[in-house]
């Protein structure tokens, strides 16, 4: 480190800290955000189905409310009920809740291909992350980021991180330094602004990772009392849609025969 006159060097150390704490920082943050993720991926893994099968009632109880509320506006201006004009005019405002069905069955889906890494895998990958994120983090380093080899690099970094692939890690951690050292960038240092303030933006980003979904989940899950009550809550909700969903059928079915019913929505 190079020595500074008049209060530089202190200075200098006090910036190495500052830089030292911002670093851990970071690589604790990216380390929850990967801990949220695969929490979430477990939570899918023991709940997925029941929620979307869930969903799914609640989706065809908002389509036969709708239907039901067109059919009887029908009836009121004492027109014959068109079925066609019914199902286009309510399909057309469930686009969004069917395109939110297919999101969340195609993250069910990945869920279930995921496979749940040892700890040791988990460990490793850990320690090698931080090790190429104090190379190489966009964060520390964005000058990097701006060479298209690193930036792609950086990338398969994190999906090696994501999956939990000590393997890759530690093939990429040898292209990294090779990279590095290639562009002459093996041993340099950014000046970081405002460090101070990125500091007290991590930390707050890291309070709002644990305190919110999915991070909160792990106590649930390690529970197995509370695993099988949450799998009773959604089954009976599951029923309790079921029912009503008949209950709209038969509504839908008396407006056409016999000319309008008054409909009182009670769930949610």
């Amino acid at each position: 480190m190079r020595k500074r006159k008049n209060g530089g060097f202190k200075k200098a150390i006090e910036f190495d800290n500052l830089r030292e704490q911002y670093e851990d920082l970071l690589v604790k943050r990216d380390q929850l955000q990967k801990e949220a993720n695969s929490i979430q991926i477990s939570y899918n893994k023991e709940f997925g189905n029941l929620m979307l099968q869930t969903f799914e009632i609640k989706i065809a109880c908002i389509r036969e409310k709708k239907r039901i509320g067109y059919a009887q506006a029908m009836v009121n201006r004492g027109e014959s009920v068109d079925t066609d004009a019914v199902n286009a005019l309510s399909d057309g405002e469930m686009t969004h809740y069917y395109m939110e069905l297919k999101e969340m069955a195609s993250e069910m889906q990945r869920a279930k291909k995921c496979k749940t890494a040892s700890d040791y895998e988990f460990e490793q990958s850990k320690a090698i992350y931080r090790r190429l994120a104090k190379m190489m983090h966009p964060d520390v380093h964005p000058e990097a980021m701006e060479m298209p080899e690193l930036a792609e690099l950086w990338e398969q970094i994190r999906g090696a991180y994501l999956a939990n692939d000590p393997v890759k890690l530690e093939e990429l951690e040898v292209l990294a330094a090779h990279l590095l050292f290639k562009h002459g960038i093996a041993e340099y240092n950014v000046e970081i602004t405002d460090i101070e303030d990125k500091i007290a933006g991590l930390e707050k980003q890291i309070n709002s990772i644990i305190e919110s979904e999915p991070y909160i989940f792990s106590d649930l899950l390690c529970d197995e009392e509370r695993v099988q009550a949450k799998k009773n809550q959604l089954t009976a909700e599951i029923r309790e849609y079921a029912s009503y969903y008949q209950e709209l059928q038969e509504i839908f079915a008396g407006l056409l025969s016999k000319g309008g019913f008054t409909l009182r929505w009670q769930m949610n």
